[in-house]
């Protein structure tokens, strides 16, 4: 979480107190959202892992479809 107090000390050598504040305000809920985003890294794993899950699935199919003709 970044230091919002030293965020605003440096926003207010830009801009007046109320938007100084706003803008903090502003950057925190931003940095909220991109907290809570899925990373590339954490897609690939999903993406591989319900990969494999669905080749699983498919061998279970084949699997359940020859005990039926026997």
């Amino acid at each position: 979480m970044p230091d919002t107090l030293e965020l605003l000390y440096e926003l207010n050598e830009s801009f007046d107190q109320r938007q100084a504040e706003s803008l903090a305000r502003i950057m925190g809920k931003i940095y909220k959202e991109l907290a809570n985003t899925v990373t590339k890294v954490e897609f690939e794993e999903l993406r591989k892992t319900v990969s494999k899950l669905a080749a699983n699935v498919k061998e279970l199919s084949e699997a359940q479809k020859k005990l039926r003709k026997e």
